[in-house]
């Protein structure tokens, strides 16, 4: 996917374009009298000299005028603009069928729910659009009924039609929010779960347990973010805590995963057991091992299975993303991570619609912004099951609400 230019985002033109919206919209009706320069400013982060240029333009466009020490008061005289979605967010989401909003889990269905929950909990209304139906929509006709903003999450955001709607809706000026690692989507505003912090997290869990040799296995994925962010959260733990971190285990050639092939998993654990051969034998033996996701752990357990270890007592494995009680791999290899990451999908879903509502309001500085939510780490017992999720090491994270609200 290529680069998307945004429209025009100056100070200026954002402040004029968000002034212009209340008054058209009717939210400071005729013969109001609109807040001073230094609330304007504060609100719309920007500095006297561009509110007062603002000012100027709007009242020679005759939408406002000047009335000395009373103030400025709006005195069009037009009809608020109410189209059809003006009160609706486009949701672009690829889950198939019926949302749950209350779906909390860690498949990233749970962030789209978290979107329209969110939505649901401000007084608002969604507009869902399956990906894979984009291409079938009229969206000549959504945009220019002017809904109040998009918001898309991974992987929607592969789809080249989706690609297009982001295009056609920054040139609209229509507020976009996104769910993104994707290095080409950087100048959007986005909501991501903070993977730096949940694999530092993870890291402490297993050296609070006693683990010295750490493997973190990782993929590369030159057009994301998040690979770099994990792997500088490890050395963050391993140097803190004086321990030189081991190479990361990159650059994996693995066969794709099929769902409920027991074929394709005995060959995914050979490759794994291949790449992994000197890091399960020898006295330099690791004493852990960090998996990419959930669904990973599984064929490494294997792996070492096929050298005669015994995973979570020969050495630990935690997993990433914490849907390990869904991954069709258990068919054939039942082992529970001793860790995973919870990356909360369902408050970043929530906070997508936070973040697209106050740049819809003004609220934010004319440059793009990235929030990370909090992830947590889940301590499982890999020897009872009944006992899946219990309090874990992540219980000193701060709360998804204070966390965001100190990262701003």
């Amino acid at each position: 996917m290529g680069s998307i230019a945004l429209g025009n985002h100056s100070p200026r033109s954002g402040a004029s374009r968000v002034v212009r919206r209340m008054i058209e919209n009717g939210t400071w009706s005729r013969g109001e009298r609109i807040p001073g320069e230094e609330q304007l400013c504060q609100d719309l982060s920007v500095s006297r000299r561009t509110i007062r240029a603002v000012l100027e333009e709007l009242e020679g466009d005759g939408l406002i005028e000047g009335r000395g020490r009373k103030g400025r008061f709006v005195v069009w005289e037009g009809q608020p603009r109410l189209t059809l979605l003006a009160r609706t967010i486009v949701v672009v989401t690829y889950t198939e069928g019926r949302i749950d909003p209350m779906a909390m889990n860690g498949y990233l269905a749970s962030l789209d729910a978290g979107v329209l929950f969110e939505i649901g909990e401000q007084g608002y209304s969604s507009l869902v659009i399956p990906e894979r139906a984009v291409h079938q929509f009229p969206i000549e006709e959504v945009i220019s009924n002017r809904p109040m903003g998009i918001v898309a999450v991974e992987p929607a955001l592969h789809n080249p039609a989706v690609e297009q709607l982001l295009r056609d809706c920054a040139v609209a000026d229509l507020p976009i929010v996104l769910n993104t690692h994707h290095t080409s989507l950087l100048g959007f505003d986005r909501v991501v779960s903070d993977h730096r912090v949940g694999a530092r997290l993870l890291t402490e869990s297993l050296l609070r347990e006693g683990c010295r040799r750490i493997l973190l296995i990782q993929a590369d994925h030159p057009s994301a973010d998040w690979p770099e962010r994990k792997i500088a959260g490890y050395h963050e733990a391993m140097r803190a805590a004086g321990i030189d971190p081991l190479p990361v285990l990159q650059n994996l050639t693995l066969t794709q995963r099929v769902e409920a092939d027991p074929d394709v998993f005995e060959t995914r654990a050979r490759q794994y057991a291949g790449a992994l051969v000197e890091h399960l034998t020898g006295p330099e033996r690791v004493d852990a091992i960090m998996v990419m996701s959930d669904s990973d752990l599984f064929p490494v357990a294997r792996a070492c299975h096929l050298f005669g270890l015994d995973p979570q007592r020969d050495m630990l494995l935690a997993g990433f993303d914490n849907y390990w009680q869904t991954c069709h791999e258990r068919h054939f290899c039942d082992v529970i991570p001793r860790f995973t990451v919870d990356k909360q999908n369902h408050f970043t879903g929530r906070m997508v619609v936070r973040l697209l509502l106050e740049r819809l309001h003004g609220q934010l500085s004319p440059e793009a912004q990235c929030r990370f939510t909090p992830p947590r780490v889940v301590a499982l017992d890999p020897h009872d099951p009944t006992l899946a999720l219990v309090p874990g090491a992540g219980s000193s994270t701060p709360l998804a609400e204070e966390y965001v609200h100190a990262h701003l």
